[in-house]
């Protein structure tokens, strides 16, 4: 048996975008806001990174938008298909 692993929040991210449409994201702003109980120099030397890798939630996927194989990317018969560990809008949960 797999153990549970238990997640907390450190923030939300916001951005623009309502529905999790399946392109164009290179065009969104998102601003991540940190809880309260971060204090502003938790953020201390983060801008010496080249990036930051931001685990989050899809809280908006409903259980029925989950799939567990591959799909076409933007559901185009003429693309190869591609499995959910290479995609991120159709993973087997609701982690990203």
């Amino acid at each position: 048996m797999q153990p549970e692993i238990v997640m907390y929040a450190v923030g939300q991210v916001r951005g623009g975008r309502v529905q999790p449409e399946d392109d164009s994201w290179d065009s969104e702003v998102a601003v991540i806001e940190l809880d309260a109980r971060f204090s502003p120099d938790a953020l201390a030397g983060l801008e010496g990174f080249l990036h930051v890798e931001v685990v989050f939630h899809f809280d908006r996927v409903p259980q029925t938008g989950i799939h567990a194989g591959a799909r076409h990317p933007r559901d185009r018969a003429d693309w190869p298909l591609v499995g959910i560990f290479a995609r991120a809008t159709a993973r087997r949960g609701p982690i990203a």
